[in-house]
């Protein structure tokens, strides 16, 4: 092993290793599919409506409980005259949707009832699947899936608090593994 004047902990591993005789080869990373694999976060797949609203709502279920919040009942209630190709909302099969403005994405997205949010905050953050990820990543994979007033400023409180609270209850951090 050569490095030009090592320090602090560099030193140290140098020191350490130098007891040992082995020798550092180079392998590609179609080599490492092994280790490339369980090294990367999963892709997030295009899972239908159906199967995404937390496998708890159904298409049906979804349309009862957007008529149990007083916001999206208003907004429903203003769709019954039909369509146009400029709404930002639109009633599909009884379900409300909202246009999704990013073209990579679905064309339409369901609009969550304020009582159902926390679950999708929980699937997509806090479910051993969901990786705990930052704010932005889990902000950004529920954008790809739902719609909610306020979701942004939502996720990113959720996230901070979640957060705060393992960095004040040590338990949390054995409990998760962390």
């Amino acid at each position: 092993m050569s490095l030009k004047d090592p320090s602090g902990r560099l030193a140290r591993w140098a020191l350490r290793l130098q007891e040992h005789d082995f020798s550092v080869m180079y392998k590609t990373g179609k080599k490492h599919k092994d280790a490339d694999t369980l090294s990367r976060n999963p892709v997030d797949e295009d899972i239908g409506t159906s199967d995404e609203v937390l496998a708890v709502i159904t298409n049906m279920n979804l349309a009862i409980e957007q008529n149990k919040d007083p916001n999206l009942t208003k907004i429903n209630l203003a769709k019954t005259c039909p369509p146009t190709d400029e709404d930002e909302f639109k009633l599909i099969d009884g379900i409300l949707y909202r246009k999704n403005f990013d073209p990579t994405g679905k064309k339409w997205l369901p609009v969550i009832p304020k009582h159902l949010r926390k679950d999708v905050l929980k699937h997509f953050h806090d479910a051993p699947t969901a990786g705990h990820l930052g704010f932005a990543k889990t902000y950004d994979r529920i954008r790809k899936r739902f719609y909610w007033p306020g979701m942004y400023r939502n996720i990113v409180r959720y996230v901070m608090h979640y957060t705060i609270a393992r960095e004040e209850n040590p338990f949390l951090n054995d409990h998760l593994g962390a």
